[in-house]
């Protein structure tokens, strides 16, 4: 099958050379970067779709040029960390990295307390609508354990909580900054 690269490249505005580089560059990515992409990617999708930028004909072509997109996002990331040009944002992403590290050792180490993890990041919502009304962090953890049948600290949740409500913050910073980019990229 054949594949329409000039269309790749006036999506993208990147030549062949550096779509190469750039699928090198994700190669080299850790498996929790290279998922973030992936999740990133489909937000891209989603912004070119609803501003029409994409033959709707061309479904590899746009798959793999917001593919290309989303790792241009990280890519530019790195560059800045590279250049010693690091933002309070920039060392957050690196903290929260290392959180990931952390709890995917604790994950796979403990069973108790990474569900209950998960149930906070599940939860988060609803956590957080609790919080905004008032409750205290111990009436969260009696309300689990009265609702959801199960004991979690209210220091846990609070940790829990924290954690999870700065990631989505840098999530949501680097989900603008990849949008900010592809208009750049692409000005409408």
């Amino acid at each position: 099958m054949t594949y329409d690269g000039r269309y790749i490249e006036s999506v993208t505005g990147l030549e062949a050379k550096k779509q190469g580089e750039l699928i090198r560059f994700f190669a080299r990515l850790p498996l929790i970067e290279q998922v973030e992409i992936y999740e990133k990617k489909r937000i891209v999708f989603k912004n070119k779709i609803s501003q029409n930028q994409l033959n709707k004909d061309l479904k590899t072509e746009n798959d793999f040029a917001v593919f290309l997109i989303a790792i241009l996002g990280i890519h530019e990331i790195y560059a800045a960390r590279s250049d010693r040009r690091a933002t309070d944002r920039e060392v957050l992403l690196k903290e929260l990295q290392l959180e990931k590290k952390i709890d995917h050792f604790k994950k796979n180490n403990e069973g108790k307390s990474a569900i209950k993890g998960g149930i906070i990041r599940d939860r988060f919502g609803e956590i957080n609508t609790m919080l905004n009304k008032e409750l205290s962090y111990r009436q969260v953890s009696k309300y689990i354990h009265d609702h959801w049948h199960l004991k979690i600290s209210s220091s846990y949740i609070q940790i829990s909580f924290e954690r999870e409500k700065k990631r989505r913050e840098i999530e949501k910073y680097n989900t603008e900054l990849i949008l900010k980019l592809i208009k750049e990229k692409d000005p409408i």
